[in-house]
């Protein structure tokens, strides 16, 4: 083993992000509407296909 200290490598940033962008990891803005709007469409589209098919 090596005399290095331990080091929760978790804790240090990989680097700094490019200008304009937060990095907000305490509230980060949340895609719940878009994933119900897209699963929405995709459930009415199957219900249409099955109905047809059957």
């Amino acid at each position: 083993m090596s005399s290095t200290p331990e080091i929760d490598l978790c804790q240090i940033p990989a680097g700094a992000p490019p200008e304009g962008v937060s990095s907000s990891f305490v509230d980060p803005p949340s895609l719940g509407p878009a994933l119900m709007a897209v699963m929405g469409i995709t459930v009415g589209w199957s219900i249409i296909f099955t109905g047809a098919r059957l």
